[in-house]
């Protein structure tokens, strides 16, 4: 029985501990060579909560051995695991006299328009009204001058709206700004390759936006890009049926899993490997946008990619913080509909900046969760 449970440990350990690594270090490659690498990157987070599960399971049944190759594999993964689930012991506070700037970043699904779900108040610009950052970097924000005048939803709020927040600009379907501060919208840096101001000319449909505005905040100019990647692109009906395909009483036997894998590739996996195909070249313009910067620069928004993935690692090249990196621990979902739970929505800083908080706000009715971050102002 020893020799049995001996053997089990090491196999359970060896498949955990290579599960965990690929999964960590998926993030270094390009994800266009290989669509595994892409479904690597988004299943670190449970990965590593599998992996402390089968490491605590080794440990309580005195597998000593086996438990140190999974805390071998945990150590070597350890870079990119602290992207996906932090522990934060240490972080910076600000006192009263500090100089603050809080940001909300939120993609708020069109506020509903085009989804049958508006309510006498719109939860999503009531969420920004009511919480007041100095700057709303929203995407996939709907608000022409036509919706706000026209939109039952939106019309109760918009005296509170023209108070609060002057300085704001209008989209479609796209990046827009609120801001109690002036800012510049510049407008050169929107030459993207291929697409311009977030219009496929092929496909006919908006996919990929990028916008960069200057926010005179006092005393300091704060760069902030706010930016919506190329999503996977799946229709209502493929995310119905991967709803249904992964209920547990549609996983119950191996052929109905296999047909379920057959699915998946069939109708998912080419296009994930067609969006990060796009997502890579767009990372590589923002890093270029970044690059070309001023000191203070924020970059938020949607990337539809976790942290730790060659996207997110592209964008945030050697000199961005990651406010939620600094400031929380545990792992967080932003995205939470369709049975898909992941983080994908980020935000990186630099310059004389520190986040001292970094909040995912479980409101709104959108299928993303917004964040709300506190910076500081360095001295």
């Amino acid at each position: 029985m020893k020799r049995i449970l001996k053997i089990l440990g090491y196999v359970l350990a060896v498949i955990t501990a290579l599960l965990l690594l690929a999964s960590a270090m998926s993030g270094y490659f390009n994800p266009g060579r290989n669509v595994l690498l892409t479904l690597f990157s988004l299943i670190l987070p449970y990965m590593w909560v599998a992996t402390i599960f089968v490491l605590v399971l080794l440990l309580v049944f005195r597998q000593w051995r086996p438990a140190l190759v999974v805390a071998a594999a945990i150590v070597l993964s350890w870079g990119s695991i602290r992207l996906v689930s932090p522990i934060t012991l240490f972080r910076s506070h600000a006192s009263e006299t500090d100089r603050k700037l809080t940001l909300v970043t939120f993609n708020v699904r069109n506020f509903g328009i085009y989804d049958g779900m508006q309510k006498d108040i719109n939860p999503n610009l009531k969420y920004v009204l009511d919480t007041y950052p100095d700057v709303a970097i929203l995407q996939e924000a709907s608000l022409t001058r036509n919706h706000y005048e026209s939109l039952p939803s939106i019309k109760p709020l918009l005296k509170e709206l023209n108070k609060k927040y002057p300085y704001r600009s209008h989209g479609w379907h796209d990046v827009i700004i609120m801001s109690k501060y002036p800012y510049r919208f510049v407008e050169q840096e929107l030459k993207w390759k291929g697409i311009e101001h977030g219009w496929d000319q092929e496909s006919d449909h908006r996919v990929y936006f990028a916008k960069v505005f200057d926010v005179f905040a006092g005393d300091d100019t704060v760069r902030v890009i706010g930016v919506h990647l190329n999503p996977i692109g799946l229709s209502m009906k493929e995310r119905t049926s991967y709803e249904e395909k992964t209920r547990m009483k549609n996983m119950k036997s191996m052929e109905q899993n296999k047909n379920n894998l057959r699915w998946f590739y069939r109708h998912i996996a080419k296009k994930l490997k067609q969006a990060s195909v796009k997502r890579v070249e767009e990372a590589k313009e923002l890093r270029d946008v970044i690059d070309r910067s001023p000191r203070n620069v924020i970059l938020c928004g949607d990337f539809n990619d976790p942290p730790a993935s060659y996207v997110y690692r592209t964008i945030r090249g050697s000199d961005m913080r990651d406010a939620y990196v600094d400031c929380c621990t545990g792992p967080a979902i932003t995205y939470h509909e369709n049975r898909m739970y992941f983080k994908i929505d980020h935000v990186l800083y630099r310059g004389g900046l520190r986040a001292v908080s970094s909040e995912v706000v479980k409101q709104g009715d959108s299928d993303h969760y917004p964040q709300l971050i506190t910076f500081k102002f360095k001295n």
